[in-house]
Order: structure tokens, then C-alpha cells, then sequence
């Protein structure tokens, strides 16, 4: 098993989001509720970030999502204005995302002004030698999907999370249902306030110590509240800053084809979606980089997210995912 990491550089090439600050987003969500309640579904007027917009073609994607207060939540896609949009409707929060946003509007992570000129993508790979603990799920029977739960840790400034859902999760999602393993089950577990977890050290000792931690430990959590993990089953600790130990400029780090994973939100918008990748079976090699960076891009400068793997890619992971489904 060996050990993948996304480069800072990647930061540069966040895209975009239009979304609104969290008390209109509370308010927003009681008048999507109310007007889905009252039937007006398919089309309605909403309130959103202070100004009115028509929703209109507003269709319930069939995945599975739960909110840090073990609550289901709901991913929509719709006409906004007359434009493709997302919503994600979690915990007491909504969400709006244009899928067609243009790459000069504010961005939603935090960026570098550094990058490697020669940095191909290829060369973030460490051996794993003697340090393998046991897998406790090593015996289990595979599932009928994949399950990822991602833990945000206590630092992580992520408040929001139906904005945090929508920006990094939903459309991966969205890709794994229609494109990657069809008629198969994907959920997301979006968890808070797990001790031991979610309040890690991770700068301590070294990255592959502390991705089995994010292994054992994870299972040890969703184990224990009925989880049920197994082969199919992936973790992630979600932090804001990178660790030193994750090495030169690594917004994130996985343990390749193994089930943990740790991620920065310095990093770009498909920093989420490249570690699972390297989980599942996505490669740096079958990534894209122009004219724009696919999921699995190990080296993007100036470029912004396409929010899908490529071809190759999803035929890697569904190749990978298949003989546990």
C-alpha cells in the first residue's frame, strides 16, 4: 500500500460558488421546506441571499446524505433563474450552486501563490513498509454501495454544511450514481464533534500514522452507532491547514487503494473527490489537466476544477468498486 498526496498547487485552481451567508440560508431553508410541503414543487419563487429567485424543475437526486445531527438531508437539481443549479438541503441550511458558474467569480477555498514548475503528479508516492496495522475490516462481506463518512475536524471552519456538501461533495456524488456505479447506493456521513477524530492531532508523528488513525478510528465510530463498515466503507478527516508531515506543498494525503484519507480546504474544489479517488482506484495517470483539472489531476496551475473523472478514471474505479458490490 503506498501513500498519495495532492500538491499545493492545486489551490490555485479553484473554481467557484454563488451562495449566500449562513442566517439567510437558515431563513431560506424553512421557506423551501414550507414550499414543498404546500406543493408547489416543481416550481416556486424563494428568497435566497436577499434576493428572490424562481425555482423551477427541482428533481431529488437518488443518493443518500446524512447531516452531522444524524438527520437526513436531500441534494436537488433544478432551474434557477433559468439556469442548471444545485441545492443541498441539510441540517436547519440551503444551499445554491450554479453548475454553470464562471471560473472569475469569488472562489470558495483559500488559495496559494506557490506552485513546482516541475511537479508531474507522478512523485508523491511513499512506501508503506512494516507499518500496516490489522484491518478490522479486512474479514467483513462487501456492501450493496459505497459508504464515505468524512469527519470535520473541531478546526476545520467549516460551519456550514450544506455549503461544504455543495461545494465538494455534491456533484462527486452525483458522478458516482449516474456515471461511475449506476443503480448502486451512494452515501456521505458528514460528522462533527467525534473525540478522537475530530479533534486529531494530525500534525503529530507522521502522515501514514496518522491516516490508520483516521482508519481505526473512524471504524471504531461507525461501528459503534451502527454503521455498518466493511470493505466499501472510506474515511476522511477534513481539516483546514495541511500537516509539515504531509511533506512539500500536499493539501491532502491518502493511503492508495487503502480506506482513509486526510484533505485541507487550502486545496482546490475537487480536493475531496481526488483522495477518495485514490481510495477507490483513480489513478494521476488517466487525470486530465487542460482545459481543466479532472478529478484525479496530480498538477494544475491556473486551472480550474471540472468536477468529473475522466473516462478512464471512472472506468478504474468501477473496476475496482464492482467485485465488492
Amino acid at each position: 500500500m503506498r501513500l498519495r498526496h495532492l500538491p499545493l498547487a492545486l489551490a490555485l485552481a479553484a473554481g467557484c460558488l454563488a451562495t449566500g451567508p449562513a442566517a439567510n440560508a437558515s431563513s431560506s431553508a424553512a421557506a423551501f421546506d414550507a414550499a414543498l410541503a404546500a406543493g408547489h414543487a416543481p416550481a416556486f419563487a424563494l428568497e435566497y441571499d436577499g434576493v428572490m429567485h424562481q425555482i423551477a424543475g427541482l428533481d431529488r437526486l437518488e443518493v443518500e446524505l446524512e447531516g452531522p445531527d444524524g438527520q437526513p438531508g436531500a441534494i436537488y437539481a433544478a432551474q434557477v433563474d433559468g439556469r442548471p443549479a444545485t441545492i443541498v438541503r441539510l441540517g436547519d441550511r440551503l444551499d445554491i450552486a450554479y453548475d454553470d458558474e464562471k471560473a472569475s467569480a469569488a472562489g470558495r477555498a483559500k488559495r496559494s501563490g506557490e506552485w513546482i514548475p516541475d511537479y508531474a503528479g507522478l512523485d508523491d508516492l511513499a512506501g508503506m513498509g512494516d507499518e500496516n496495522p490489522p484491518d478490522p475490516e479486512a474479514d467483513q462481506p462487501g456492501g450493496d454501495g459505497l459508504n464515505v463518512w468524512i469527519f470535520l475536524h473541531d478546526n476545520a471552519n467549516e460551519p456550514d454544511h450544506a455549503r461544504f456538501v455543495n461545494w465538494y461533495t455534491a456533484w462527486w456524488l452525483k458522478e458516482m450514481k449516474n456515471d461511475v456505479i449506476p443503480g448502486k447506493p451512494v452515501r456521505v456521513f458528514l460528522k462533527t464533534r467525534v473525540p478522537g477524530l475530530t479533534d486529531l492531532d494530525y500534525h503529530a508523528g507522521t502522515q501514514v500514522e496518522r491516516l490508520h488513525d483516521v482508519h481505526l478510528r473512524g471504524f471504531e465510530y461507525v461501528d459503534g452507532v451502527g454503521g455498518h463498515p466493511g470493505p466499501l466503507t472510506r474515511y476522511m478527516l477534513f481539516v483546514d491547514k495541511p500537516a509539515g508531515n504531509w511533506g512539500s506543498n500536499a493539501v491532502g494525503v491518502a493511503l492508495d487503494r487503502g480506506k482513509s484519507a486526510m484533505a485541507s480546504r487550502t486545496g482546490p474544489r475537487h480536493i475531496v473527490a481526488h483522495e477518495l479517488g485514490h481510495t477507490i482506484g483513480g489513478v494521476h495517470e488517466h487525470a486530465q489537466t487542460f482545459p481543466c483539472a479532472s478529478s484525479m489531476a496530480g498538477y494544475v496551475l491556473a486551472t480550474i476544477s471540472c468536477r468529473w473523472y475522466t473516462s478512464a478514471n471512472q472506468r478504474n474505479i468501477r473496476e475496482f468498486l464492482t467485485p465488492l458490490l
